[in-house]
């Protein structure tokens, strides 16, 4: 009853399908971050330095120029979380804007690999990375492989996040 309801407004359930499987989606990613970090010594990213980056293209600086200190401000932590939840929440509202409102009461895997995975992976490797400071398809960086293979594993638990979180909803509503 509660899906007949969400789903004769297709604007709130798109609005809900953006915001839960955005958000959770993400933080998913993010806990397995912590994880990895945890189990390997692996850094998890630094959000501060991605707002660093972000402000600094207000100032007609595209590519990454770190703080000689390496420390960045508040105010640059929470744009870089703000920006990465937004683009987490930008990769589920593609779903319902692609696939049709119907796709929030109906979830199938397909779009979600497109959008979760393949799509999620160019943009990392061919946008935030240089922009970065780590050159196209990370190639200035000390290790591209190793770079390729945690982007894609943390683009595959993404992408599970987004299809485990768009089945609850589904089941929920």
């Amino acid at each position: 009853m509660l899906m007949n309801a969400l789903m004769s407004h297709p604007v709130e359930a798109t609005l809900v399908f953006t915001l839960v499987v955005g958000v959770v989606s993400t933080l998913v990613l993010d806990l397995y971050a912590v994880a990895l970090e945890r189990a390997t010594g692996i850094g998890r990213t630094n959000w501060g330095a991605v707002g660093h980056w972000l402000a600094g293209m207000g100032r007609g600086r595209m590519v990454f120029s770190p703080n000689a200190d390496g420390l960045y401000t508040q105010g640059e932590h929470g744009l870089g979380w703000i920006f990465h939840y937004a683009v987490g929440c930008a990769y589920a509202l593609m779903l319902p804007l692609f696939w049709g409102v119907g796709y929030v009461a109906a979830p199938s895997l397909m779009p979600i690999i497109l959008i979760g995975f393949v799509l999620t992976t160019i943009a990392g490797l061919t946008l935030m990375v240089p922009g970065m400071g780590g050159g196209f398809l990370g190639l200035k960086t000390p290790n591209p492989i190793k770079l390729y293979g945690l982007v894609l594993l943390a683009h595959a638990v993404f992408t599970v996040g987004q299809y485990a979180a768009a089945l609850a909803l589904a089941s929920l509503i």
